[in-house]
């Protein structure tokens, strides 16, 4: 096993020692499983819930359901997400702000990689990658949950999914992610979690060619069933693709696309992460000992599709069908293996999703708009200019924040930087689509007690990941530098409203809760039903209504 690091150890142990008399992993289930329906948005339930017929319908039918969950964040994404799940924490404090932020270059830093040559990845490529969660300063749960391993009750974590910044920011340190690379259609780790790649992965790569990546797409349904009846569905106009995805078999690259874009947007890249799941499980938990096993599954496949053809089309309904019967067939491999009494299932989303904007407008949301980035920087720039002088002012834009270009700002005095500035978020505010604007200082300087979007949008504000200009756009309106397909990047309810449901009917009573909620609660409420401490770096407490 790899070792600690000197700064997970600093964090581990900062827990309070009277917290540690307490950890007793030894009383969890044999096995809990969380699952990460990535983009999935509370939205969906209520739309799609009396067509469920599996999984899906199971957990809501016999769990604890949570009916209103926040992700506390003003842009959401996957890696923030996975981060409020694994950590407890605000993106101000787990630094998990985006996928990728901006250096003061304009550069694109992404959350996942690494330059040190211990984070190489497994099997080795032909040429030097290396990834890790060295950017995440503090716990996850799933490092809390090794740390407490012994002798008589092994535990273990592990974290599947596609993306490598999902399940690194889910694993930590100690836990142990495998993610798809999408470049060679394996499924890879890095030398941070192991010395060599682990046989069992081996193996299992050597049978996706001829399981996975020859399948057509098949609707869950017939096409004439009521379940596919809804408004849209069937339009492309303003989607990333003109056709449907459905019927066709994508084995071979498009021009300009990664070798395996396509399988990766199909429902059997979700079915290849719960049949490697079902490997781990073979190989690295035993039913007849006393270890402990904390599995995450990072469902991707339906954000990278709907980010192309938004949460109405009919891609996005039948992998949600799809997804539905999977999990349902988990569920019961697990019941049959471990038994009901030990297996305890978190099902949750790291984001919602937005409708696509000019779908809204046909829908009657007249102020629904799509607001190109570089068309913004380039309007911004323009407006300065004619203020203060031919400079570049606005160097990049990442959700939802500007960089502004520091050789122009070197050069000019304090107080006209900052009239500047507050020009800048003058005409952004004025802008189409935008409703506010803040520098850096200002936001921290907020009383947000009660505004939700401007609060969350604070407490996203990590220094060094995160712009000198934060903006905030009216509903139903996106800053985007993709002319068609959706995005995530608001704090408004279908981006950051996401199901939660806790499923132990052993332990858990079916019920409804209502209370609104924080999404960092979760990981806090799985400590205490594993019986270990949370992240020691959390301020949330444990979720409402888990009566055992």
């Amino acid at each position: 096993m790899k070792k600690i690091s000197t700064v997970l150890t600093a964090l581990l142990l900062s827990v309070p020692a009277q917290m540690l008399l307490h950890a007793s992993p030894e009383a969890a289930p044999k096995i809990t499983v969380v699952l990460i329906a990535d983009q999935f948005a509370h939205f969906y339930i209520p739309k799609l819930q009396k067509y469920f017929k599996h999984g899906i319908k199971q957990l809501l039918e016999e769990g604890v359901v949570y009916n209103n969950v926040f992700h506390p964040h003003g842009t959401p994404e996957t890696t923030t997400g996975h981060h409020a799940l694994s950590t407890g924490c605000y993106a101000k404090d787990h630094g998990g702000v985006t996928n990728q932020w901006l250096d003061r270059n304009g550069k694109k830093i992404r959350y996942e990689a690494d330059s040190d040559h211990q984070a190489e990845l497994l099997p080795s490529p032909s040429s030097f990658i290396g990834k890790s969660s060295h950017n995440t300063p503090v716990d996850t749960i799933c490092d809390q949950f090794v740390t407490y391993t012994t002798i008589p009750t092994p535990t273990k974590a592990y974290v599947i999914g596609l993306k490598d910044y999902a399940t690194i920011a889910t694993a930590g340190r100690l836990g142990k992610p495998f993610w798809f690379d999408e470049q060679r259609g394996i499924f890879v780790t890095s030398k941070k979690y192991f010395d060599h790649t682990p046989s069992w992965i081996t193996d299992f790569n050597k049978t996706l060619e001829k399981k996975y990546f020859n399948t057509p797409w098949r609707l869950c349904y017939d096409q004439d069933d009521a379940c596919y009846d809804f408004p849209f569905i069937k339009n492309y106009d303003f989607a990333a693709y003109k056709e449907s995805f459905i019927n066709k078999t994508y084995k071979t690259a498009e021009t300009g696309k990664s070798p395996y874009y396509f399988i990766m947007r199909a429902p059997w890249a979700n079915q290849m992460i719960f049949d490697l799941a079902q490997k781990c499980i073979e190989k690295k938990i035993h039913t007849t000992k006393n270890d402990r096993m904390l599995l995450w599954l990072s469902l991707n496949q339906l954000d990278l599709l709907t980010h192309l053809f938004g949460p109405d089309s009919l891609e996005t309904t039948d992998t949600i069908y799809h997804l539905d019967k999977q999990i349902g067939n988990f569920i019961h491999y697990l019941h049959n293996r471990f038994g009901k009494e030990n297996c305890l299932i978190v099902f949750t989303a790291d984001h919602g999703v937005a409708p696509i904007p000019e779908l809204q407008k046909l829908k009657g949301y007249q102020n629904a708009r799509r607001i190109m980035a570089q068309t913004l920087i380039d309007d911004s720039n323009n407006h300065l200019q004619k203020m203060f002088g031919n400079n570049t002012y606005v160097k990049a834009f990442e959700p939802n924040s500007f960089i502004l270009d520091d050789t122009t700002f070197q050069n000019i005095a304090p107080e006209k930087a900052r009239k500047i500035k507050h020009e800048l978020c003058s005409f952004l505010r004025s802008y189409p689509g935008i409703k506010n604007a803040w520098t850096y200082e200002e936001l921290q300087q907020k009383n947000t007690r009660r505004d939700y979007p401007t609060k969350f949008h604070k407490m996203q504000c990590y220094k060094g990941r995160i712009g000198d200009i934060i903006c905030l756009t009216h509903p139903h309106c996106q800053i985007t530098a993709y002319p068609t397909g959706t995005s995530h990047c608001t704090p408004y309810d279908y981006d950051t409203h996401v199901p939660l449901i806790f499923h132990h009917p052993q332990t858990l009573r079916h019920q409804i809760i209502d209370q609104r909620v924080l999404t960092p609660q979760i990981p806090v409420t799985l400590a205490h039903l594993l019986h270990i401490n949370p992240s020691a770096g959390t301020p949330f407490s444990t979720l409402p209504g888990l009566n055992k």
